[in-house]
């Protein structure tokens, strides 16, 4: 394969990449509340994903073609994943349960022996 048709073959899959996280950009802008945080979650693995084959790809951009090296491609995608997949991961953490602060097993309305319960 010529570096000419391989640099159109990397050019378009970035292109459908950039397709595929406008989209999730487009589907995490729309949800209105958490109730679809298994949807959320598949959709960011996928779109992770996405990030990680943009990464390989644009590096291999640049290093067979060094006009690509002075242009804000990287950049500006870069940006639009982070921001992104931080919303996403924000609004999973928003329908996520809380996590006990305490760890270690100690309730301080337990009683030691009995059922263990304090009586309410």
């Amino acid at each position: 394969m010529s570096t000419e048709q391989r640099i159109k073959e990397i050019k378009a899959r970035r292109a459908q990449i950039k397709a595929a996280l406008t989209r999730f950009t487009n589907f995490i802008s729309d949800v209105m509340n958490v109730e679809n945080i298994v949807e959320i979650k598949t959709r960011l693995g996928k779109i992770e994903l996405f990030f990680n084959e943009f990464d390989t790809l644009q590096s291999e951009l640049e290093f067979i073609d060094e006009t690509e090296l002075v242009t804000s491609t990287r950049n500006d995608l870069e940006n639009q994943f982070y921001k992104v997949i931080a919303k996403a991961k924000g609004l999973i953490e928003e329908g996520s349960p809380p996590t006990p602060k305490n760890h270690s097993g100690y309730h301080p309305n337990w009683k030691m022996g009995g059922t263990g319960i304090s009586e309410l």
